[in-house]
């Protein structure tokens, strides 16, 4: 897989696209039970905040104190919001074991 997986709001890796699954791709995810990863920044104060152009969110991986090793996997996501979907607990695992592997070695 390519990281980072979602770039400048574009879907940086061909496999990450909305409504499908973002390790193997399956097109029809099973809308009552599938995994995400939702992440992102709200902009404004406590009780009145939403999306705004302004905010671009970010999901990064590393390793403290170690020569700066990190792998960016989301960068730049207009409106500070991301989905990543997976049709099955073993795309979720898979995609966090690639990830750790792919720092492990970088």
């Amino acid at each position: 897989m390519k990281f980072p997986v979602i770039k400048d709001n574009g879907f940086w890796s061909p496999k990450i696209i909305k409504g499908k699954c973002s390790l193997c791709g399956v097109k029809r995810i099973d809308s009552s039970l599938f995994y995400y990863i939702m992440g992102g920044a709200l902009y404004g104060k406590k009780n009145n905040c939403g999306m705004n152009k302004k905010m671009f969110g970010f999901l990064t991986i590393g390793i403290h104190n170690h020569k700066g090793k990190h792998l960016d996997i989301v960068e730049s996501s207009w409106d500070g919001q991301f989905d990543l979907y997976f049709c099955s607990k073993k795309c979720l695992k898979k995609f966090f074991n690639d990830i750790v592997d792919r720092l492990e070695h970088a």
